[in-house]
């Protein structure tokens, strides 16, 4: 088994702060160059600098996943720049916000599944196009636990869509094994990012946390390091699984 990802080009999508850049990080420290697509320019300005250090052209590319002219932008400039693309990690989404089901607009659903859904087939048909003719590649989508708990009082929206995204990555998964591609996805529980501060209101973090068998929240740089192993030759036997990392709060 080997983390040596020299020669090989990532495209995180959702990189600039979370769960993303921390997987970033960890795969530019392995010798990957990185591609951040994002909509936070700021933050994705502040990762490009997080990663300096590597000695490779990283890049950061404004994307909104929901858009196919901008997913289809993106795809083709990392393509012409770095002549293949071997890993993609489907981590842009969000609940957009949370709300009891009967309170739900319609508004949100059709945002959220936009941005949970329809964004990951965006980035996952494009990169396709350039895995499939080479003969290999990583997908990586981002679940939720979410998908098994369906978020009653909060987010069903939220459980609805990324329940989507595990049933999209078993069908890809299994149409593209033939052509050396492995699809996979995580369903983290609850981790300690900006996403609580963003979505959730004050003390949900440490209210679900008591729920935790383990005791506490996973941080981002635990759910990076098991993303980066799906990404490595350690396990080119798995693909077409959703990987459940919650501490056992599922359980």
């Amino acid at each position: 088994m080997t983390k040596d990802f020299n020669n090989k080009v990532a495209i995180l999508t959702g990189g600039a702060s979370g769960i993303g850049l921390s997987t970033a990080k960890q795969l530019a420290a392995g010798g990957a160059t990185v591609v951040i697509a994002d909509i936070d320019d700021a933050g994705g300005d502040n990762a490009l600098s997080a990663l300096a250090d590597s000695n490779k052209q990283h890049l950061y590319v404004h994307t909104d996943v929901t858009e196919e002219s901008q997913v289809l932008a993106l795809a083709q400039k990392v393509h012409s720049t770095f002549g293949h693309i071997d890993i993609l990690l489907n981590g842009a989404g969000s609940p957009v916000k949370r709300s009891s089901f009967l309170e739900t607009t319609l508004e949100t659903w059709e945002a959220c599944f936009a941005q949970n859904v329809r964004g990951t087939f965006l980035c996952s048909r494009e990169i396709l196009k350039y895995m499939v003719p080479a003969k290999q590649g990583v997908i990586i989508n981002m679940a939720s636990g979410a998908a098994y708990a369906g978020s009653p009082g909060s987010s069903v929206h939220y459980g609805a869509a990324k329940g989507a995204v595990t049933t999209f990555t078993r069908g890809i998964a299994r149409e593209f094994a033939k052509d050396g591609i492995r699809v996979n996805a995580l369903a983290p529980g609850m981790v300690d990012t900006p996403f609580h501060t963003n979505y959730s209101p004050q003390g949900f973090l440490e209210e679900k946390t008591k729920n935790i068998p383990i005791g506490r929240a996973a941080s981002p740089d635990e759910i990076a390091a098991l993303i980066v192993f799906l990404c490595s030759d350690g396990c080119p036997y798995l693909t077409g699984s959703t990987i459940r990392v919650d501490g056992g709060m599922f359980v």
